[in-house]
Parts: C-alpha cells; structure tokens; sequence
C-alpha cells in the first residue's frame, strides 16, 4: 500500500512537532502487527533535521511511525529555496 499526502515532523524526546511535511511511503504489514515504512519526505518549513536522525511521522489518517531519516537529493529551482527530501525508514509501534 502507498501513503501520499501532508502530515507532521515531530522530535522523538519531548514529542515537540518540527515542521509540517510532504510524504510519499510504501507500506508493508509486519508479522507482529507493525507496518514497514519506506519513501520520501519533504520538510515544508525550513527546519534542521539531524542526518540519519531519529523522528516520529504523523500522516493524515493519524498513523504514527517512528523513523530514519537521511538526506536524499537537494532538489534546487533557481530562485526558490531549497527543499531538501529525505529518504525515510521505519515502521509503526505495535498496536
């Protein structure tokens, strides 16, 4: 199954949102109830995100994924800012 829309960065210590984002995420049912997450994410704020940081991902319908993020392409347009994506991996907590 695929995810696409926007959610919320959030920090993994205090819980404290960082930033709106953009997520594509491929889904895959684990055997212990979990789900397995892989894509991409883009921070619409401007925030720092550690490389290969740890960060919790809420998506529209309310899943919560914990997640590895590392730097994936710098996707730069002259004259706009630059928006950096993310490859993502993690998965949900069992329920």
């Amino acid at each position: 199954m695929e995810l696409r829309g926007q959610g919320k960065l959030f920090k993994v210590d205090d819980h404290a949102m960082l930033s709106s984002v953009e997520y594509n995420i491929f889904v895959e049912p684990a055997m212990d109830g979990t789900e397995k997450w892989q894509g991409e994410m883009v921070s619409v704020e401007q925030v720092a995100i550690t490389e290969g940081g740890r960060y919790w991902i809420e998506t529209e319908d309310g899943r919560m994924g914990l997640c590895c993020l590392h730097k994936k392409v710098n996707k730069a347009v002259m004259g706009l800012q630059v928006r950096y994506f993310y490859h993502l991996s993690g998965s949900t907590l069992p329920r």
